[in-house]
């Protein structure tokens, strides 16, 4: 059934006067073509009785079909029509009926309509802004709804609660509650609704609070006494687990940043362990440049070209371990740069959520920042120490390779820095073309 069906039988209710007598509801209604018309497709969905019958004639057998033909229908005649209760539509003479079905769980659409007349209605799928009763009571369905949620166990008519201590509570209440203003209501419905964290303690919470409010009342009065009091129990709900989130967030955010700042002291304590324990390959080169180069001027004649392969193959070998210093000193200093951005991007995240805790976060930060700077030095100073130890050890080889005995001592230095100026275009474009 959709909203323009239900939205007819309502207009058509309105149109007569309502009677209740032995649990069924009927509608005294002086019948026109249209309003025949519209209890025709009314009963298409199954909200009227096929048969109406006159209000003047008491016979059974006066009861007319309603898909008879309309010269059948005497029009300045009122006839009793028989609405149905249906699964979709319920009617009820008083809200007493409705919430002593269906306390705390709504029918998808009802009516409710008094001694008086008076019509009330109710459909799942209206946008319009319910008032009085039918507001309350779907609030209270809805506070029902989310106690729920927190409940260990529940059956049709009742919630039981475990946490601390055994509680069980009855949907039970009073209709004069009704007339309640649950205030808090709304808020009490968002907290419920947000999802985090921290939805395994609010629940306990949640329970704790229940328990203090309801265990020493009578299982029978335990949900009225909550609706009564709704408004006290929202605040101390809310109030514990504001305190809850206030202490869980500053305790969890201090172990967070605390446990980072160690997680990247040791990130950086390892790439300069690292970095420092590789160059310990450097004083072993230098050692073997200086040891194991042989000078070809006083080296008999026969044995030149095998010194010389000889010094070539050591001074190979120092610059491959000069080339690999200067390339895990590249690697090793980008981490560290990355790194920074890493922290400095957390550390921002963490300051964010909690302003109480940014001078310790800032102290932290400056510490960091500190050490990851001093770290980057002591892999500069390393890459210059290479870098020396690189032209020392060329230098060397060379000036002790060389057969030019005319050549001088400056004129073999300039010879040699023209060579490695030559070697450094080399590596550049070697690096250009692969980045």
């Amino acid at each position: 059934m959709n909203q323009h069906v239900f939205d007819s039988l309502i207009k058509l209710i309105e149109k007569g006067t309502l009677h209740w007598a032995d649990s069924r509801a009927s509608l005294e209604i002086t019948l026109t073509s249209d309003i025949l018309g519209e209890i025709r497709s009314l009963h298409v969905e199954g909200l009227i009785q096929s048969t109406i019958k006159p209000t003047n004639v008491s016979k059974k057998k006066s009861s007319i079909d309603i898909n008879a033909d309309e010269k059948k229908f005497n029009f300045t005649t009122s006839y009793l029509v028989q609405i149905n209760s249906t699964q979709y539509t319920k009617l009820y003479n008083s809200f007493n009926s409705l919430i002593e079905l269906h306390p705390t769980t709504p029918p998808k659409s009802f009516i409710i309509f008094d001694s008086k007349n008076d019509i009330e209605s109710y459909f799942h799928e209206s946008t319009q802004e319910y008032k009085g009763n039918i507001k309350h009571y779907l609030e209270i369905c809805e506070i029902w709804k989310l106690l729920k949620l927190c409940a260990e166990d529940n059956d049709a008519n009742s919630l039981l609660f475990l946490y601390r201590n055994k509680l069980r509570i009855k949907n039970r209440y009073d209709v004069s509650l009704l007339g309640c203003e649950f205030d808090g209501f709304d808020k009490f419905k968002t907290l419920m609704n947000k999802k985090d964290v921290h939805d395994d303690e609010k629940s306990k919470i949640l329970q704790n609070v229940l328990c203090a409010f309801l265990l020493d009342i009578p299982l029978e009065q335990r949900f009225s006494h909550l609706l009564k009091n709704f408004t006290q129990y929202e605040s101390r709900f809310d109030d514990a687990y504001q305190a809850f989130v206030v202490g869980f967030s500053f305790d969890e955010l201090r172990s967070e940043y605390e446990e980072k700042y160690r997680d990247y002291i040791v990130k950086i304590n390892d790439t300069i362990s690292s970095a420092v324990t590789k160059s310990l390959v450097l004083p072993i080169s230098i050692f073997l440049t200086t040891t194991r180069v042989q000078s070809i001027q006083t080296a008999k004649p026969e044995r030149v070209n095998e010194i010389f392969a000889a010094n070539m193959g050591v001074g190979i070998v120092s610059a491959l371990v000069s080339l690999i210093m200067i390339l895990i000193i590249i690697n090793e200093t980008s981490s560290l740069h990355a790194l920074k951005v890493e922290y400095i991007s957390l550390m921002g995240r963490l300051e964010e959520k909690s302003k109480a805790a940014s001078s310790k976060i800032n102290d932290l930060s400056n510490q960091l920042d500190a050490r990851l700077n001093n770290s980057i030095y002591i892999l500069y100073f390393i890459g210059v120490i290479t870098i020396i130890q690189a032209l020392a050890s060329s230098y060397w080889i060379y000036t002790r390779s060389t057969i030019d005995s005319f050549l001088t001592p400056g004129s073999t230095l300039v010879c040699f820095f023209k060579g490695m100026i030559k070697v450094v275009q080399f590596i550049a474009e070697f690096f250009k073309f692969y980045t």
